[in-house]
């Protein structure tokens, strides 16, 4: 429910840092990692993504989005209605990445 959306979120919003994985190999969410952890700079987190380069991820995600548009559009919106608080969720915390990201940039220099 919205309610429940709104309650997630409040909790999101708890969180000293929020971590998107699908952003981990991007160099300053491994330096803003390295700093909340207290790691060095140029620590490994291990092989995350690495079988695939962010394009080919972002090209393979739009490939399958598009291709149940196009061959399912209603299996595709039904879809999309039944997580609609989920990706909702989803999307406020990258906001939340986002934000944190961006402060701790101003912060560093």
């Amino acid at each position: 429910t919205e309610y429940d959306l709104e309650r997630a979120k409040k909790a999101l919003e708890r969180f000293d840092v929020v971590l998107i994985t699908e952003t981990f190999d991007q160099r300053d969410q491994k330096a803003f990692l390295a700093d909340v952890l207290s790691s060095p700079r140029g620590f490994s987190i291990g092989n995350v993504n690495s079988n695939l380069s962010k394009k080919d991820e972002e090209n393979k995600n739009s490939f399958y989005g598009r291709l149940l548009r196009s061959l399912a559009p209603e299996a595709y919106e039904m879809l999309e209605k039944e997580n609609e608080f989920e990706i909702a969720l989803y999307r406020h915390a990258v906001w939340l990445n986002h934000e944190q990201t961006w402060r701790w940039k101003k912060e560093v220099g």
